[in-house]
């Protein structure tokens, strides 16, 4: 099976920690013992094998299964525990590190936690075991790892291996975010049609890309939800595996990805506020990107919402022109943009009066933080900001956001709940 047959099997895989493990770490398990320790260093894994390991995938030890053994004799012993969506378990490593100690006599036991995050999260502070035995990267930094193993590094089988290891990543979003993809005039409708088909299938790559950059990004406390689609026959949601999509029977104007707290967050909100998230939003006509919090304000279910942002208009108002946000009502096509402050503070004064009108299914309030097309990074043009500052800057946007909304003035933003 050529190279990029092998990657494009796992394309399926995304969103399943489980499979993408064992892809993975499939492949590592055909490198020499050097390109494997050059993959771990340039990862800055403290660990180096003596010998060709051994892999052992999801095998029960005693307390727990962990994903993977990886055994060097009895010089070295690293047990892995991935996640990909699901949150840390703070007892879950503290049993695996007791089986690794309890049942094997490896000179170096060291337990090897991979998360999509770009930075340590913060929760393994508090895990049970020893610092130097805990070990942690993320998915993110595994694949840029994999692309700074030079040639004298690896030999020809290693080199294969590592460009299909490439594959796997980017197939699966964890490639760097490059910049958007500009099209080039072309003469002939037919050449058009073909380079618009072929552009959108890139710029919803470079989305997924871009997103996948953000989220690693954010707060512990907050997870990805949902992925949206508007203007897709037969409804609006769909699953990640469906994402990037060639197969769509109408052109989505929005692509946008919903993050709600994580189940183990702190004062974490019934399921009455999966209504309300903070959401990346791309406008697919206008290149347009927004960073914001949505809140549902019809029905009897919200009237709470309702109430706290009439009540507080005033303290709304000011946060909106403190923090220079944008406000927006809209349908849950994300479409209409509200108008100058003085439409926001009527929708405010209004919102809470017993003839609002209700008519329009999922009206929601949005605050937000957006940036027009021409100041994302292309491949094109480097007269903005960096590419790889981009995805920041918007997840450091969305982090504020929910800081504001979840912290300072949770009393307005998240009502009867404690």
């Amino acid at each position: 099976m050529a190279t990029y047959e092998l990657a494009d099997a796992f394309v399926a895989i995304n969103n399943d920690e489980d499979r993408l493990t064992k892809a993975i770490f499939g492949c590592f398990e055909l490198l020499s013992v050097h390109a494997l320790n050059e993959v771990f260093r340039h990862a800055d894994i403290d660990a180096t094998f003596e010998d060709e390991p051994e892999f052992t995938f999801h095998e029960t030890v005693d307390r727990r299964e962990p994903d993977v053994l990886l055994t060097d004799d009895r010089n070295l012993r690293i047990m892995v525990e991935s996640k990909l969506r699901a949150p840390t378990g703070i007892t879950q490593l503290e049993d695996e590190y007791d089986d690794l100690i309890d049942h094997y006599d490896s000179k170096t036991r060291r337990l090897l936690h991979i998360t999509d995050h770009t930075r340590r999260p913060r929760k393994l502070d508090r895990v049970d075991v020893p610092g130097e035995d805990l070990l942690w990267t993320s998915w993110r930094t595994l694949a840029a790892a994999v692309r700074q193993v030079g040639s004298e590094e690896a030999n020809q089988t290693d080199q294969r291996v590592l460009g299909m290891l490439t594959q796997i990543f980017d197939a699966n979003g964890f490639q760097p975010f490059s910049g958007f993809t500009l099209m080039n005039d072309s003469p002939k409708l037919s050449d058009q049609l073909e380079q618009a088909y072929n552009a959108r299938k890139t710029y919803y790559e470079e989305v997924n890309a871009f997103r996948k950059d953000a989220e690693s990004r954010l707060v512990d406390d907050i997870g990805f939800w949902r992925f949206f689609r508007r203007g897709v026959s037969g409804g609006m949601r769909s699953g990640l595996n469906g994402f990037p999509t060639s197969n769509y029977q109408r052109i989505p104007k929005h692509l946008w990805f919903s993050y709600t707290l994580n189940g183990d967050a702190p004062n974490h909100r019934g399921s009455k506020y999966k209504r309300n998230y903070l959401t990346l939003d791309f406008n697919t006509k206008t290149g347009t990107l927004r960073a914001g919090y949505i809140i549902t304000t019809t029905g009897e279910t919200f009237s709470d919402f309702r109430e706290s942002l009439h009540e507080n208009r005033d303290m709304v108002l000011n946060l909106l022109s403190e923090r220079h946000l944008e406000a927006y009502t809209t349908s849950y096509s994300l479409s209409t943009s509200l108008g100058p402050a003085d439409d926001i503070d009527a929708f405010l004064e209004e919102i809470n009066d017993p003839g609002y009108d209700e008519s329009e299914w999922g009206k929601r309030f949005m605050i937000a933080r957006s940036w027009p097309a021409d100041s994302l990074p292309t491949r094109m043009s480097d007269d903005t900001f960096e590419p790889t500052e981009a995805p920041t800057t918007v997840a450091e946007a969305l982090n504020e956001i929910h800081h504001l909304t979840y912290s300072e003035y949770s009393d307005v933003f998240y009502p009867t709940f404690s």
